[in-house]
């Protein structure tokens, strides 16, 4: 089973793209703060989903510290945010891919899917 690892502040976000996910076939490890590149590395996730501006620090932080960590580079990022420049700012940290707030559903659920296979051919 392929693990999420989904970091949002919203809880009412966080709860819902658990759901979703779990429903999909995933599972789910969620943190409604930022975290750090030491709780990735123990969850090993196949892919962090990670809002930009948590209560804690942002997002974009966290994501360059995974990019630059060798035993996390590897794992896809994708950026969620109500930002306007969210692309540029995906660019700057290293994300994967993003999306912006609100997004849809349907769509979130395939970019994600589209990331794990990526990684699984890559394998």
């Amino acid at each position: 089973m392929k693990k999420i690892l989904v970091i949002e502040d919203d809880l009412h976000i966080l709860n819902m793209l658990e759901e979703i996910f779990q429903s999909e076939g995933f599972e789910v490890v969620t943190y409604p703060d930022k975290n750090s590149v030491k709780g990735i590395i123990i969850n090993r996730p196949d892919l962090v989903l990670l809002d930009n501006k948590l209560k804690d620090g942002f997002g974009h932080e966290l994501c360059s510290e995974i990019k630059a960590n060798e035993l996390t580079k590897h794992i896809p990022v994708i950026l969620i945010s109500g930002y306007d420049d969210l692309e540029t700012m995906a660019k700057q940290c290293g994300a994967d891919a993003c999306m912006a707030k609100p997004f849809d559903l349907a769509a979130l659920v395939q970019l994600v899917k589209q990331y794990i296979d990526m990684r699984i051919e890559a394998k």
